[in-house]
């Protein structure tokens, strides 16, 4: 059942009804390193924990491939944290993890978090599925089942 829609430029968002909350920005303080603005203290958002943009799925705590490194295609994985929308764009916010290394055995790749926030349109991200990340002692490990679709936001 479609709850809520909508329609811009060719995209169809769909949210729960009831499943979002009027927060105030300076209350997400791990947002400022992303959203920039000068009116925090005043600002408001709309906080979800769960959002379907273009029939994919974003989960708070869902991993998605945000980038390929061009030259050696290894993922650059962002966990989702906070999903907003914030003057009247949906972002996904989260944080970056990148590559250790890739196990050969488990074909999976390791992969730690560099603690940097980064914000991103649902939709950009270089491949849509959702993945799930396992932990194996001190290890983070996140498989692929396929190869990422195109490259991602990140720049070079």
């Amino acid at each position: 059942m479609r709850l809520w829609w909508d329609i811009q430029k060719g995209t169809t968002t769909d949210v729960a009804p009831g499943a979002c909350t009027e927060v105030p920005l300076s209350r997400l303080q791990e947002l400022k390193e992303v959203i920039t603005s000068e009116d925090i203290p005043r600002e408001t958002v709309w906080k979800t924990k769960r959002i379907v943009i273009n029939s994919t799925t974003y989960r708070v705590g869902d991993f998605f491939v945000l980038d390929v490194v061009h030259g050696e295609e290894v993922p650059i994985f962002v966990k989702i944290l906070h999903i907003v929308k914030y003057r009247g764009q949906w972002l996904a916010c989260g944080r970056v993890y990148t590559s250790t290394h890739f196990d050969e055995h488990l074909h999976v790749y390791c992969v730690q978090d560099t603690r940097k926030w980064v914000a991103f349109k649902p939709g950009v991200e270089a491949d849509f599925q959702p993945l799930d990340a396992y932990t194996d002692v001190d290890n983070l490990l996140i498989t692929l089942h396929h190869k990422p679709l195109s490259h991602g936001v990140l720049e070079d």
